[in-house]
């Protein structure tokens, strides 16, 4: 079917995270760019920075919509409004994760809308590190993607395997979806991945709360 409007291929890029020091508002700086040129994030739909650590375990996970970026010698920066724990140790990880709305003529009367993502870039920085230090890698995108051809979850907006886990963190759990009677489940990430993969081998199975309160067994 014939574009109504080119996707914009669209790209962020975090280049800088300053004001890192324990208990700072950490200001990000990014680019935003579709084929044509600079973005807004005004333009998005949905558009949200994160910043998760300390990069040896996660633990602390920051989650904030980034509309309000100001621009900066052709980028953009965004102050965060939840500051770094005052405790903070080692290094951090900001992240990204964005969608537009694309027009697709389908042949009816209105041109149907569909989602367009980014890539969800991870950037590395210092705490009290002399250097970054990038937490470790267990899974890649290539060995995801062996089977899962271009893995895409949660409305197709996170599919790169270094940022899932900045969310799915060891302590996190299903209990803010949780239905009345179901019991709470771990959601950290290599105890869910390998109990959705092995579940039906599991005594229990695994049943986990998702957004909305959706049900996934």
């Amino acid at each position: 079917a014939p574009l109504v409007k080119m996707a914009k291929i669209i790209k962020v890029d975090i280049l800088d995270v300053e004001n890192t020091n324990p208990g700072d508002n950490p200001t990000v700086t990014f680019s935003l760019n579709d084929k044509h040129g600079p973005v807004a994030p005004t333009e998005l739909p949905f558009f949200r920075l994160i910043i998760a650590g300390p990069n040896d375990d996660f633990i602390f996970l920051a989650e904030e919509f980034a509309f309000g970026a100001v621009p900066v010698d052709g980028n953009w920066e965004y102050t965060f409004s939840e500051d770094l724990p005052i405790d903070a140790e080692g290094s951090f990880t900001a992240g990204a994760e964005l969608f537009e709305m694309v027009p697709v003529d389908m042949g009816g009367d209105a041109p149907a809308m569909f989602r367009h993502t980014a890539e969800n870039p991870v950037f590395v920085f210092a705490v009290t590190d002399d250097e970054p230090v990038a937490r470790r890698v267990v899974a890649t995108d290539y060995k995801c993607e062996a089977c899962h051809s271009n893995l895409q979850l949660h409305g197709t907006i996170r599919h790169e395997v270094q940022y899932c886990v900045t969310c799915h963190l060891p302590a996190a759990t299903d209990v803010d979806e949780l239905q009345e009677g179901n019991m709470e489940q771990s959601i950290d990430s290599a105890y869910m991945i390998h109990s959705i993969h092995r579940g039906a081998d599991k005594e229990n199975g695994y049943i986990a709360a998702g957004h909305n309160q959706s049900i996934h067994d």
